[in-house]
């Protein structure tokens, strides 16, 4: 081996395989010749030459004195080599997938030199030309990836561009790997120098700006590479190499004011060629700013590529950083409660049951319940893609409660991914309205279910895991109502610092890192403080901002004196007492615009506000100073990373809470006035499509002109009930309506009574819709013709759904017979709707006589039908919904019944809620019928809408329908599937209602697995079943199924039992198709076993049992030949 060609052992094998600007890169093999590697070798003279140019730069009198910059040269050197060696002892120790492996560094001959993994790959723009820009993503992915793994070793790269990102070919699948360190150090090290490749170089690298060079350099790096792939070779920015260093500075510069083209530019030609998140995500990280790069680190960027969500991995909280708080989300003292908590966030990701489903965390205000939790949730979101996340913050405005908790009940009932939900100060869920009353529910519903799950893991072992983490203050009425006290061991209550705790936490902050801190001052404060780390900073803000907190020479300087002449604060009142006084205390000006960006933003379904518009209707000659303030003070925040244009847009920092209270809290005459200016300015602004028509109704509705407002509240009222599923909104709208309509006005104020009894009805919130209709009464009580039908109607309605079928009889009849001015064919088709609807539920509560009282009901519906021929469509659709289908399919007559309720779904204006019911319902039909390709059409429907409107209770329904049909089916995985996924989402309904529908459900499981032949666990279901319903018809069912597995498993003393037990329940049951199918299968599993058995005992008198109730089925009568032929061939 010539000692020219070896570098610590490593054999250059070929030269000079590529040349960079420190030096050349030789292609060589380990010393056992079995691995490729490359050497890279840096050239000492060009180093030093490098380093001379810089220092007469930053010392022009240097050029006069040649043997002290000779000096000062040599001696910068060595504190280079010095701090390559460090650097790479670093990078010796890191193994990564997409980092190039460095296996040796060294001198030889005065030239460090450094032995990496070879990469026989290609640049990674030039390997992914071509492509579409989806399909670079995974490759975008790898690299991010190694990208982050260098950040979080302490390292930045400082040279990220395509030629040191290789794409090398590994078993037919593309690797990404990261090479040359040649610059890597820590972002301290950075001193200034120009360095790296000015086409992807971060303007503060060649700026020299060293305060501002950290790992987000190397994201804007990153950012440049993606651009360059995706639009297959161009730059965002157009820089030259040529000219001096100062030229190249001058004109880097140059860009803090220029806007790049999005990627997409490149490929107009090609439509949406270009996925918008791309685009939007590429361009946060080519910010000129570093803090505006949105993106904190590269685990956020590869986030927010793989979940196309490029607003949701930004930067937390304030553009202030207080320096007397630690950076980040500091554990300090919290320690213990992570390390308890953590471990379970990390075996839910990996889809592993948690050892604790719920944490209950408590304290005093100011104690960092919070900052803890958002400690916990950021160990989760780098996970992010692997999980459903969930966080709400308490309180919250109804309708972003309402969101948040249709969010969690969709990902509950996909059942898909592992779910996580934060809930932060628990106690501040203020109880009575709907969308509390709805997340209540639903938080209890999961707290039962981690209790149901901890005791039969087995049950449940098909759920996606759930973990819920929740904060409130001690003693907590809400709170700890939500907790069972099964569940009691996993409540922490969150420690003040001790003294320890209190001297890191201080070591941690800007302010104080570098001081000597006195134990003397640090008993003092958590004397006084009681160790609240929320008090411990207001104090010594407090302190620092009367210049009291640091003597002359900048030593802290805390005594008992100082701090005990501060007045006592207050005990801290509710978020809703702070955050308006915090509104309070802001300048007149700042008031204003926080108005203006309230009125703007007030409701989920509107667009954050631009900055133009905020400040033309506030139209000042400071506004855009203002909209900065009401940032710097933590009121708004820029909904992008870089607000740098006025049309960016802006949202409220607590976006969920806080612009509702401030709207709720103007005077109304201001409110009234900012909402006509807003409407005018967005009318001259050209939004006046339909697209905008949801906007524009709103503003409207809380503008001064009483008689549109009122109008335009009931418009967009009837669109968020009837389009949009948003009942609760839709209340909110149409009381805003009744306040603007005078009492005189009898006739408008019966109808919006009617539409808000209509809207709570369909949210099954009967107290308040019969409170409504008793309103609507008073008003109609003495009046004739269709007002009064309509409040009557409604009253019918309700008491039908209650259940309350004598009242309901007597209502009908009283009001039918009641005269009326006009419309005689109407009222007669009106009431007989109702009377066909009353003999329906009846049949139902009279078993006997079914058949009798759903002949009855079909007469009556049918004479109803011909009667709204004859009326004018307009008429038709104020007639309640014809139930004739519901009867005929009660009645076995199928075809007919899907016929009649697709027509109505073609001719009535159904609602979203009657919609929903109408798809499940041809669904179960077409599935009674056979027609399962028609029965899976109309469910897909139905889940298209419950998934994007309603979720819920018409979500459940619509997945325990695609259970049946697949059960029909014989696809008895997918049923499974199907059930689990009721299982799972029926926990949001709490309560007795979730143990009535799991019953349900475990017994359809039951079933299935009999039918697989998986007999032990279908008894594990049946018994479940058993266990959580009482009602006759499921328990028998249950009961049957049970005795079914045990046949399977050849226990026929157990069958026999449970057998006895449904053949009681069934003796009180009418013979109907459902019951004498239970009691054919009971009968043929016993001559079954009598036959295994060898045993002919009462086989005739099965067999008998089993031709009555075959009904002329082809497969029955196959069953009972074959139990015929074994009869006969025992007997012989």
């Amino acid at each position: 081996m010539s000692e020219a060609n070896a570098f610590g052992g490593y054999i250059v094998t070929r030269p000079e395989i590529a040349h960079g600007g420190s030096g050349l890169v030789h292609e060589g093999s380990a010393p056992d010749g079995k691995r490729r590697v490359a050497i890279k070798v840096l050239d000492k003279e060009l180093i030093e030459r490098n380093i001379q140019r810089a220092l007469a730069r930053k010392h022009p009198s240097l050029g006069n004195r040649p043997l002290e910059i000779t000096q000062e040269t040599r001696r910068a050197y060595e504190i280079n080599v010095e701090r390559f060696k460090i650097e790479y002892r670093t990078l010796l120790q890191l193994e990564h997938p997409n980092i190039a492996r460095v296996f040796e560094i060294g001198f030889k001959e005065g030239h460090f030199f450094i032995v990496s993994e070879f990469v026989d790959g290609k640049p990674l723009a030039q390997y992914v030309k071509g492509w579409e820009p989806s399909e670079m993503i995974p490759l975008f992915v790898q690299f991010l990836e190694g990208l982050d793994f260098i950040h979080r070793s302490g390292l930045i790269h400082l040279d990220i561009k395509s030629d040191n990102i290789l794409v090398e070919e590994v078993e037919g699948s593309p690797r990404v790997k990261i090479i040359d360190f040649g610059l890597a150090m820590t972002p301290s090290e950075y001193r200034g120098s120009f360095i790296g490749t000015i086409s992807t170089m971060a303007p503060e690298v060649a700026l020299g700006l060293r305060e501002k060079v950290n790992s987000k350099s190397d994201l804007y790096s990153a950012g440049v590479v993606m651009y360059n792939c995706i639009t297959w070779g161009a730059h965002p920015f157009e820089r030259s190499a040529r000219g001096s260093r100062d030229a190249i500075r001058k004109m880097i510069d140059g860009e803090e004011y220029i806007s790049p083209d999005p990627p997409s530019a490149a490929h107009k030609q090609k439509g949406r060629f270009v996925p918008d998140f791309l685009d939007k995500i590429i361009l946060k990280l080519l910010s000129f700013e570093p803090e505006n790069r949105f993106y904190p680190n590269a685990r956020a960027v590869i986030n927010a590529l793989r979940t196309h969500m490029p607003e949701a991995f930004g930067a937390k909280g304030s553009s202030e950083a207080s320096y007397l708080r630690p950076p980040g989300l500091s554990r300090i003292g919290r320690e213990k409660i992570c390390d308890e908590i953590e471990p379970d966030i990390d075996r839910v990701i990996s889809s592993e049951i948690p050892k604790n489903s719920l944490y209950h965390l408590t304290g005093p205000d100011g104690i960092g319940k919070s900052h803890l939790i958002s400690c916990l949730k950021s160990t989760a979101e780098m996970d992010v893609e692997r999980i459903a996340l969930h966080s709400m913050t308490f309180p919250m405005s109804d309708d972003h409660m309402l969101e948040s908790i249709a969010r969690l009940e969709r990902d509950m009932a996909e059942n898909s991914k592992p779910i996580i939900l934060f809930m932060d100060d628990l106690h501040e869920l203020i109880q009575g309205s709907e969308a509390a009353d709805r997340a209540l529910k639903t938080l209890k519903g999961l707290a039962s279910l981690f209790v149901e799950r901890r005791k039969n893991q087995k049950l449940y072992s098909d759920l996606a895991p759930v973990l819920m983490v929740a904060t409130s203050k001690s003693g907590s009425a809400v709170a700890d109502g939500l907790m069972p006290e099964q569940l009691e061991s996993v409540k922490f209550e969150i420690p003040p610092f001790k003294a320890a705790d209190l001297k890191r936490y201080l070591k941690a902050t800007p302010a104080l890192s570098e001081r000597e801190i006195s134990s003397a001052t640090i008993d003092l404060l958590i004397e006084q403080t009681a160790g609240i780390p929320q008090e411990i900073v207001e104090r010594l803000e407090e302190l620092d901002s009367k210049s009291a907190l640091f003597d002359a020479c900048g030593e802290v300087v805390i005594t008992s004196q100082e701090i005990s002449l501060r007045p006592e604060k207050p005990a801290s009142g509710s978020t809703r007492e702070r955050l308006l006084a915090k509104f309070h205390s802001l300048e007149p000006a700042e008031r204003e615009a926080a108005e203006i960006a309230a009125c703007l933003a007030f409701k989920p379904f509107l667009p954050p506000p631009s900055a133009s518009l905020i400040m033309k209707l506030l139209d000042r000659t400071t506004s855009a100073q203002t909209i900065r303030m009401l940032c710097d003070k933590g009121i708004l925040r820029p909904a992008k990373s870089k607000a740098g244009s006025v049309k960016d847009p802006y949202t409220f920092v607590d976006e969920a809470y806080m612009p509702g209270l401030i709207h709720s809290e103007m005077e109304t005459k201001r409110r009234e006035m900012l909402h006509d200016a807003i409407f005018l300015e967005l009318e001259k602004r050209g939004k006046k499509s339909e697209e905008f028509q949801n906007e524009l109704l709103l503003h409207l509705a809380f503008s001064s002109d009483t008689r549109r407002a009122a109008s335009s509240a009931i418009k967009l009222g009837r669109r968020m009930l009837n389009h949009e599923g948003k009942a609760a909104l839709a209340v909110e709208l149409l009381e805003l309506a009744l306040q603007k309509i005078d009492a005189e006005n009898w006739k408008f104020r019966s109808y919006v009574l009617s539409l808000i009894s209509g809207a709570h009805l369909n949210q099954d919130r009967y107290t308040e819709a019969e409170l409504t209709i008793r309103e609507a009464q008073k008003i109609t009580r003495e009046k004739c013709g269709f007002w009064h039908d309509q409040v009557t109607s409604l009253a019918i309605i309700k008491t039908l759904r209650g259940g309350d079928l004598t009242s309901a009889g007597k209502l009908i009849e009283k009001e039918k017979n009641s005269c009326s001015e006009c419309d005689t064919l109407f009222r007669k088709a009106f009431f007989m709707n109702f009377e066909g609807q009353l003999f329906y539920h009846r049949a139902y509560r009279e078993p006997q006589r079914s058949r009798e009282l759903l002949e009855e009901s079909k007469k009556l519906f049918e004479k109803s039908a011909e009667l709204e021929q004859l009326l004018p469509k307009n008429r038709v659709e104020l007639i309640s919904n014809n139930l004739l289908y519901s009867v005929l399919m009660s009645l076995g007559n199928y075809r007919a019944a899907a016929a009649n309720l697709e027509k109505q779904i073609e001719e009535k204006k159904l609602g979203i809620y009657s919609l929903n019911s109408a798809y499940v319902t041809l669904a179960e039909i077409y599935r009674l019928s056979g027609n399962f390709d028609k029965a899976l059409l109309w469910a897909r429907k139905a889940l298209r809408l419950a998934e994007s409107k309603l979720a819920g209770f018409p979500l459940l329904q619509v997945h325990a329908t695609l259970a049946n049909i697949f059960y029909d089916q014989g696809d008895y995985p997918r049923c499974m599937e199907e059930c689990n996924k009721q299982i799972s989402a029926s926990a949001c309904l709490g309560g007795e209602n979730y143990a009535l529908f799991a019953a349900r459900v475990w017994s359809l499981m039951g079933r299935c697995c009999n039918e697989m032949g998986d007999y032990n666990k279908a008894i594990l279901y049946f018994e479940a079943a058993l266990a959580g319903d009482r009602r006759d018809f499921f328990t028998m069912s249950a009961m049957e199924g049970l005795g079914e597995a045990h046949f399977g498993n050849g226990n026929f003393e157990e069958m026999e039992k449970c057998f006895e037990e449904a053949d009681r329940m069934l003796s009180g049951m009418p013979e109907d198709v459902s019951s004498n199918s239970h009691r054919y299968r009971i009968l043929l599993l016993r001559a079954r076993a009598k036959l295994s058995s060898g045993e002919t005992d009462d086989l005739e008198s099965l067999l008998s049992g089993l031709k009555k109730y075959s009904h002329g089925d082809k497969a029955h009568e196959e069953e009972i030949s074959e139990i015929e032929e074994r009869m006969a061939e025992i007997l012989r």
